[in-house]
């Protein structure tokens, strides 16, 4: 991995009740798996130990399926937690229905050390995503090996369509031991059931999910015996270099496709289709199993607004495809733009509790990226944790985490879909700063390629008398408002507060004096937002709430902010935040008196001579990027 995060604390346990036959999964404390990482140690990929050939129609299925192995420096392992354990992942659809029919027939998994016998199993996954509490499967071994090591099941388990298998082993943990290897060292991206444990956590045995923590996901592989076509492709995806893109310009795309088929083949060839119009063919493809990047010229008349380009594998090896056509083809949406207004604050949402150990990490690090900043807009949503209740927490707060949040610390940067981490929710206590602060400003500036679409004012009235706060959001909407955010866009209203002294727990141990800033109140209206009111191109919101009289409203701000809509279906990347804007109560702040000619020529984002993104004007030579997709250079004296 390119870099190192601290351990964080997942938020929830589930609390789903299923029946006496199955065992529900749990989001624990993934602070107990540590990383054995020595940053100053940091060796090369090392040579797979022994592998077991593979005999005639078996093959390898799994989220990794090379044999090379990590260096052992990026061993894990529950390492206060001694006792036999079982680890694995789950294998969804997506992994194995090439092999729909066939048998899994062995397991295979790498250890960075022995840890005496082991026993594999394959569990069937319910359709609610609980675990049967017996397996269709099993099979052991008397010993185990640091590298690869295989099992052969007592009976081989058949493939059917539209299944998920957990598949297993087990292990002895030691003390201070660091067995496990996961696929984070090759930078192969997380996914959702990816690292599961069984065991007890300190309550009662149960699987707990660990995937998606920062971890990867863990080593291990089943080995499958199929009939397979010869010459088969699956377009597995493409992703965009960005979310947002403007007309006539070069638009990158992740691709991958994988072998489907007995063989590898030589060449593919692809046709990438924007809105059903045909925009490019490629000829001779080479890349299988891995990622490539492949480029296109965007129409310099395409609409602003939401577009789906369309790739579809045509030939394989000259010939034109013809096995399992059904998965040749992969989509994405995205947005081009054009005009706009510049950005008025990022909304920095921190994901935190008063137990999570590291979230004052977390603290340090967005205290760290965001100093010296004008244009940003925190708000810190507190949740429970199994181990204690937040006092901060609310049902709004947790309506936030359960859509956004991932774990503690954690935070979210205008909601932004960040393609290089393929998430919208990200670590916060980074072992470094400096470290954090660049990746901070790297998914902010990325954020800001697309201008706004609206302007915000705030406008606050208060009375002391009866404790109601009035609450006017107004501005300016860009003609292409609704191709871009669409008719379902969203205006929301945050109150914070800031100096509000309570326990923390920190770095192992409680701080009773602890400092508690930009801490989540209340949304006035709807958590998950609300309807603009739009006449013509101006939009006005009235909100009222009566104030907690345990409030300090000198110490509160008004945080505003239009985005697409937050909902627990939505997906990672399609929640972002438009433009924001803050105040305290009592006052008002924002844009008036848009022009059309400043729509165009507002600055989306500013740079020093050294390239730098910088939040003020300085001495020399200042780069300057204009909505209308300009960068002129200009110098202050």
């Amino acid at each position: 991995m390119n870099r190192f995060l601290l351990s964080f604390a997942a938020i929830l346990v589930a609390t789903n009740i299923f029946a006496q036959d199955v065992v529900a999964v749990s989001r624990a404390d993934a602070s107990l798996l540590i990383n054995r990482n020595n940053a100053a140690q940091v060796a090369s990929a090392q040579a797979p130990a022994y592998v077991e050939p593979l005999g005639t129609n078996e093959y390898i299925a799994g989220y990794y399926t090379d044999s090379k192995l990590p260096s052992s420096n990026y061993a894990l392992g529950l390492a206060n937690n001694p006792g036999t354990w079982k680890v694995g992942a789950v294998f969804k659809p997506s992994i194995l229905d090439r092999f729909v029919g066939g048998k899994i027939k062995r397991v295979r998994f790498a250890l960075a050390t022995s840890t005496g016998s082991s026993v594999a199993q394959v569990y069937v996954v319910n359709s609610n995503g609980s675990i049967p509490s017996s397996p269709v499967a099993s099979g052991r071994i008397d010993a185990t090996a640091e590298g690869w090591n295989e099992i052969t099941l007592t009976e081989p388990v058949t493939v059917e369509e539209n299944k998920e298998y957990l598949i297993v082993f087990s292990y002895k943990q030691e003390s201070g031991k660091y067995p496990l290897l996961t696929d984070a060292y090759f930078d192969y991206p997380e996914v959702s059931g990816g690292f599961y444990f069984y065991g007890n956590l300190g309550t009662g045995n149960k699987w707990t999910d660990f995937s998606q923590s920062g971890n990867g996901n863990i080593l291990i592989q089943a080995v499958v015996e199929a009939q397979l076509p010869d010459e088969d492709l699956k377009y597995e995806s493409i992703m965009y270099g960005a979310q947002f893109a403007k007309a006539g310009e070069t638009f990158n795309i992740t691709s991958k496709v994988n072998n489907y088929g007995g063989s590898l083949p030589a060449s593919y060839d692809v046709d990438v289709q924007i809105d059903g119009n045909l925009l490019k063919s490629f000829s001779g493809l080479t890349t299988v199993d891995k990622a490539a990047t492949i480029s296109v010229e965007l129409p310099a008349d395409l609409a602003a607004g939401k577009h789906q380009l369309k790739a579809f594998i045509t030939k394989i090896n000259g010939n034109p495809a013809q096995y399992t056509l059904n998965n040749d083809t992969a989509t994405l949406d995205f947005y081009c733009y054009a005009g706009g207004f510049a950005r008025q604050k990022q909304l920095i949402e921190q994901f935190t509790s008063q137990y999570c150990t590291f979230c004052p990490k977390g603290t340090t690090c967005l205290k760290a990226a965001t100093s010296g900043r004008n244009d940003i807009a925190l708000v810190s949503i507190h949740g429970d944790m199994s181990s204690g209740s937040d006092i901060f927490n609310n049902a709004q707060a947790d309506s936030v985490l359960y859509c956004l949040a991932l774990a503690f610390p954690t935070g979210s940067f205008n909601r932004v879909y960040y393609p290089e981490e393929a998430s919208n929710c990200f670590g916060l206590a980074w072992n470094s700063t400096s470290s954090f602060t660049n990746f901070f400003n790297s998914v902010v500036d990325y954020s800001n390629l697309m201008p706004a679409y609206a302007t915000i004012n705030i406008a606050s009235e208060f009375s002391a008398d009866d404790n109601m706060l009035n609450v006017t959001v107004s501005g300016d909407i860009d003609p292409a408002f609704s191709a871009i955010l669409g008719e379902d866009a969203r205006i929301s209203v945050f109150l914070t507060e800031d100096n509000l002294v309570a326990k923390q727990y920190n770095n192992g141990a409680w701080n009773n004096s602890y400092t508690h800033n930009n801490v989540f109140r209340s949304a006035m209206g709807s958590v998950w937002g609300n309807p603009l009111n739009i006449n013509g191109n101006k939009y006005e919101n009235h909100f009222s709430q009566r104030l907690n009289t345990t409030w300090n409203r000198d110490n509160m701000h008004i945080i505003a902010f239009i985005s697409k809509p937050m909902s627990i279906k939505a997906a990672q990347d399609d929640m972002w935040v438009d433009n924001c804007e803050s105040t305290t109560i009592g006052t008002t702040q924002g844009i008036h008196n848009i022009t059309d000619a400043s729509l165009s020529n507002a600055i989306v984002a500013r740079y020093n001579a050294e390239g730098q993104l910088i939040t003020a004007p300085v001495k020399g030579i200042n780069i300057l990027k204009l909505a209308n997709g300009q960068t002129i250079k200009v110098v202050v004296k």
